[in-house]
């Protein structure tokens, strides 16, 4: 099982007793998932869904004068574009007790990699927290921002 689809994060996994009441699934393209697509799956668990196809925990870089421009209301908020991401799933522990499964998930589907994140400006430091990397505490990253 890989995440919580339980064939696979490509296939939809909907609750039958739903079906009707309201869109369950969408494909990428943003129209509904096609009728054959709306059943149920074996083995499901509380945490079921059609997720994504992965996850990753990244940086995600932004010029802060357009922040500042947000921040006055003289730029819309979806408007500031990335200029760099800068994925770090290599630098974590990636939950190596396994804890949780059903609730994080698995593999390339494994949900709340990183936590809270703070920046010390005095010393250029950036401090991120991993969740579930030691057992179920979380391990403090530092990062020397230059």
């Amino acid at each position: 099982m890989d995440g919580s689809t339980p064939a696979g994060p490509e296939y939809p996994c909907v609750e039958e007793e739903l079906i009707g009441q309201f869109t369950l699934c969408r494909l990428a393209d943003g129209t509904p998932c096609p009728e054959a697509d709306l059943h149920e799956c074996a083995d499901h668990n509380d945490y079921r869904g059609w997720w994504s196809s992965r996850f990753d925990a990244q940086f995600i870089f932004y010029d802060p004068a357009d922040l500042v421009r947000v921040a006055q209301r003289q730029l819309q908020p979806w408007k500031p574009q990335p200029y760099a991401v800068l994925d770090i799933d290599e630098r974590l522990f990636l939950n190596p007790s396994g804890v949780e499964p059903e609730m994080l998930g698995t593999g390339l589907q494994r949900r709340y990699r990183i936590g809270d994140i703070t920046y010390d400006r005095n010393n250029g430091l950036l401090y991120v927290l991993e969740l579930f990397a030691d057992e179920a505490a979380p391990v403090v990253h530092v990062w020397n921002v230059r």
